[in-house]
Formats: C-alpha cells, structure tokens, sequence
C-alpha cells in the first residue's frame, strides 16, 4: 500500500512539473522569430512568408487571449510588446501592398477606358 503511494506521488509531481511550463504562450517563439528575420533583412519576406507570419500571429493573439489570466504581468507585457513589434513591421508592408494595388487598378481602369474609347469611335 505504501509503494502505491510512493509510486503515485511521484507520478503527480512529474505530471506537475510538466505542466508547469513557463512559456505560457505556445506561438511565442514563432513570433520572435519572423520579427528578428523581418528587422535584420527588412523587405526580405515574401508575400507568402508575411500571410504564414500573420497566421501565427492570429493563433499567437488567440493563444494570448485563452491565457492572458494566468500569465504574471511580465509575461503578458513581453506579449504586448511582441505583438507591437509585429505591427509595426507589418504595417509599413501592407501599405505598399495596398498602393500596389492601386496603382494596378488605376492602370486597368486607364486601359479600360482606352478600349471603351477606341471602340466607340470606331
């Protein structure tokens, strides 16, 4: 009866200290990771690259907000912070994403225009 015990308890604290992990936040180190290869390369990323990127960090803002009540202040500040410098890497991307994508329709409409011209004078 008493090894079962002994046995017992030492399953538990195993089990204990396995669940005691201390990065709390199971996407953290993706984060850090595009956020060190987008600050020493900048412009480096592809197209693909940044829409992977932002699917990590949608599950990292999702794995935040299940966690954020067990988190210690530190650890939720340092996902703060991390989530602060991902947008402001990103930000600047998607803006020339965007006037990309303005300067593509602008020119459509010009061609468009131009055949619409062209076949009514005919």
């Amino acid at each position: 009866m008493r090894k079962g015990f002994l046995i017992i308890t030492v399953f538990s604290i195993i089990a204990l200290l396995f669940s005691c992990n201390t990065n709390k936040l199971k996407f953290q180190s993706d984060i850090e990771s595009v956020i060190k290869k987008a600050k020493n390369n900048p412009g480096t990323l592809t197209e693909q690259e940044w829409k992977d990127a932002d699917r990590r960090m949608k599950k990292f803002k999702e794995d935040f907000e299940l966690n954020e009540y067990k988190m210690t202040e530190e650890e939720r500040d340092k996902a703060n912070e991390l989530i602060d410098r991902y947008s402001h890497l990103r930000v600047p991307v998607l803006w020339e994403q965007i006037k990309s994508g303005v300067s593509e329709a602008e020119e459509s409409i010009k061609e468009a225009m131009k055949e619409l011209t062209d076949s009514t004078v005919k």
